[in-house]
């Protein structure tokens, strides 16, 4: 319920940014995309769509609801700057997914998938038991 609170939830919500940040090495796209969807669903989609360029990246978002999220709030970041920032140039999102940004997707993704299998399995094996 701390949560509700306004200087809780702020907090909670920008260490858990801080978090995404360090992990997906300053990247803001990720960052978001993390933040709307679910690290396991960022990992999958870096491990299969890590060789992208970051715009394009971002437009096979596979959920609706984040890959607007993602560009709703870049759009804005870049309006918010160019307002308040006398001297900024335009947002330029050059990011390049290291290696070692995409090999540990893949292996999150791959451990993913070896939990949904082992879990799947044991429900298997416990209806195989009732019977």
């Amino acid at each position: 319920w701390k949560l509700t609170l306004p200087e809780v939830s702020i907090r909670v919500g920008s260490a858990h940014m801080a978090t995404l940040f360090e992990r997906y090495e300053n990247n803001p796209a990720l960052v978001l995309a993390a933040y709307n969807a679910g690290e396991p669903a960022v990992n999958r989609w870096l491990s299969k769509r890590g060789h992208l360029e970051l715009d394009m990246f971002i437009e096979e978002i596979p959920y609706t609801e984040t890959n607007r999220y993602v560009k709703k709030v870049l759009s804005f970041y870049a309006i918010y700057q160019a307002l308040y920032e006398s001297d900024s140039q335009p947002l330029e999102l050059i990011f390049v997914f290291s290696d070692e940004l995409i090999a540990r997707a893949k292996k999150s993704h791959a451990v993913q998938q070896k939990i949904k299998a082992e879990r799947k399995a044991a429900r298997q094996a416990a209806k195989e038991k009732k019977k």
